[in-house]
């Protein structure tokens, strides 16, 4: 790729960053003064509707501006095509070992983060708080049911699949190649992107980097679009067991 066409450091934070800025204010913003459906849903709708849109926008642009037309090409020149067997298999691997992540430092870093969670839900509001599914279970159960299958399909599919052709596509594709520094890099900002979910940091880093850094060497971006929807297909079925229990 012409050096014309790289992304510098600095445009790549205002990427990552800015978007979900933006995204988190309006959910937030319209949930402290209207909660009539539950705040994971009214998640999903404002982020359907804005970052999902604006992140293919942004790719959709980069690849008009450069092979003339849109299109998401742009966002795969650092990947080949690789045998479907291996994709998923790595994608495997790597979804247990996030498993055994999730159930030993995930623990640890959710209890030492317990405080500063109750202290932020107090501040926002209990209503933002995705883990008081008594809270949930309050709305009525056609609600409950139109959200689970709209966080099954945004949460297990369109989300994961739309992060990945623009973070691990499109900006890790057209930033500076230094090795293994981009794939961290990326990883490390995808996780802070999380602004909805500030107090994971630490587990989200530890599984992406390493799920990116096998993507990144294997040139195989299906290990990371099948990874994370297994990821986030995982966390969707958990509240859906949760809230219908």
């Amino acid at each position: 790729m012409d050096e014309q066409n790289n992304l510098s450091y600095t445009k790549l934070l205002l990427l990552t960053l800015i978007p979900s800025i933006v995204s988190t204010a309006l959910y937030i913003t319209i949930g402290t003064y209207w909660q009539g459906i539950p705040s994971i849903c009214l998640f999903l709708i404002v982020f359907l509707f804005t970052l999902v849109p604006f992140e293919l926008c942004v790719v959709l642009y980069a690849n008009k501006k450069q092979n003339g037309k849109f299109g998401l090409k742009i966002a795969f020149t650092a990947y080949e095509k690789q045998k479907w067997w291996k994709t998923l298999l790595w994608s495997v691997v790597l979804f247990a070992f996030a498993g055994i992540i999730s159930f030993t430092l995930g623990k640890i870093e959710n209890k030492l983060t317990a405080d500063l969670s109750s202290r932020l839900y107090s501040k926002l509001g209990e209503y933002f708080n995705w883990n008081n599914f008594e809270l949930i279970k309050t709305y009525p159960k056609g609600l409950l049911i139109f959200t689970s299958i709209l966080y099954v399909i945004t949460n297990a599919f369109i989300f994961p699949v739309v992060e990945e052709i623009y973070f691990r596509g499109y900006l890790t594709s057209n930033l500076p190649k230094q090795g293994l520094f981009v794939p961290v890099t990326v990883s490390v900002l995808f996780s802070l992107y999380h602004l909805w979910l500030p107090f994971n940091n630490v587990f989200r880093i530890t599984v992406f980097v390493i799920a990116y850094v096998v993507t990144y060497k294997k040139k195989d971006i299906g290990i990371a679009v099948v990874f994370h929807c297994l990821c986030n297909l995982f966390s969707s079925v958990s509240f859906i067991i949760s809230i219908f229990n």
